[in-house]
C-alpha cells in the first residue's frame, strides 16, 4: 500500500489504475493505521502528523490522533491509496486505462463527490506532458463496461476508394497494357494494381451470445472509436490457402476482428 498526495507527488500514469476506492481506501486506514503526532515531518498530507501501522502500537507511549482530516482528503481524491502490488479487480480499483490510454471512471458511485473528477484531473494534467500512452490496464477476468467504454470488436463501417488516384492510377495501367491483344481491360487484376482505399472500421460492442473468454480478454475501447487501415491492390501470396498468388487488398483485413490484451 502506497499513500500519495496527488497535489504535489506524481504517480505514474500506469498506477492510476490501481487506486483504492476511497471505502476500501478509508477502511484499510481505519482499521491497520494509526495517525500519530509528528511535529518535524512537514510532508504528510497533514502536516505534523504521520501514519503508523496498529500492529505493535502503543498508546501509552504516543497516543493516536483523529484520523478523520486524512480521511477528508481520501474523500476529495487529492490523496489515494495504490495498491501497488495486486491484480486488478473492478470491486476495489474504481480506474481503468482503456486502449485509447485515456483513463476511466467505472467504480460505483462513491460517496465522495468529488474523488472522481479529481483524480481524472490530475491524471489528465500527467498525460498532457507525457508523449507515449500508457499501457492498457490488464483487466482479466473482469472486463469492466461503461456506457462509452467496454469490450468489443472492430467492424468496417465503409471501404473509402480514392477515385481521382485511383483514376489515375488504372489509365497508367491502362497504357501499359495496351500490346495484350484479345484483352479487355479491368478482366484482370494486373488492371488494378496499386489502387488505394481507405478500410474504415469502428469500435461496437459484442454481439449477444459472444462467448465469455471472448469477452473478459478483449481489449477495452471506447465505442464509437475509429481507425483507418490503408490499403493497396498487389499481387501477393493467398492468405486463405498454403500456396499460390492472387490479386488482393494487402494489408489483408478482415471486415469483422477482434482484439485482445496482450
Amino acid at each position: 500500500m502506497r499513500l500519495v498526495d496527488l497535489r504535489c507527488e506524481k504517480l505514474s500514469l500506469e498506477k492510476y489504475d490501481h487506486i483504492l476506492s476511497p471505502a476500501h481506501a478509508r477502511r484499510l486506514l481505519s482499521q491497520e493505521f494509526v495517525l500519530v503526532h509528528a511535529p518535524a515531518n512537514n510532508f504528510f498530507p497533514v502536516p505534523g502528523y504521520q501514519l503508523r501501522s496498529r500492529t505493535g502500537f502503543c498508546s501509552h507511549n504516543q497516543p493516536s490522533a483523529d484520523i478523520t482530516p486524512l480521511l477528508k482528503l481520501i474523500d476529495t481524491g487529492e490523496v489515494v491509496v495504490v495498491d501497488e502490488h495486486g491484480s486488478w479487480n473492478r470491486s476495489l480499483h474504481p480506474f481503468f486505462i482503456a486502449g485509447d490510454g485515456h483513463l476511466v471512471h467505472a467504480g460505483v458511485a462513491d460517496s465522495a463527490h468529488f474523488f472522481g473528477s479529481t483524480v481524472l484531473q490530475h491524471y489528465q494534467n500527467e498525460l498532457s506532458m507525457c508523449s507515449a500512452k500508457p499501457r492498457p490496464t490488464q483487466t482479466g477476468d473482469s472486463a469492466p463496461t461503461t456506457d462509452k467504454y467496454g469490450p468489443g470488436h472492430w467492424v468496417t463501417r465503409d471501404n473509402d476508394y480514392k477515385a481521382a488516384k485511383n483514376a489515375a492510377m488504372m489509365l497508367i495501367n491502362r497504357l501499359t497494357s495496351m500490346g495484350d491483344e484479345g484483352r479487355v481491360f479491368g478482366s484482370e487484376g494486373k488492371d488494378y494494381q496499386h489502387t488505394a482505399r481507405d478500410k474504415i472500421q469502428v469500435w461496437q460492442p459484442l454481439p449477444p451470445g459472444t462467448r465469455d473468454d471472448i469477452r473478459r480478454r478483449s481489449v477495452i475501447r471506447r465505442y464509437g472509436q475509429e481507425r483507418i487501415i490503408q490499403q493497396r491492390y498487389l499481387e501477393g501470396d493467398d492468405p486463405w490457402q498454403s500456396g499460390g498468388k492472387s490479386w488482393h487488398w494487402q494489408p489483408v483485413q478482415a471486415d469483422d476482428e477482434y482484439e485482445f490484451q496482450e
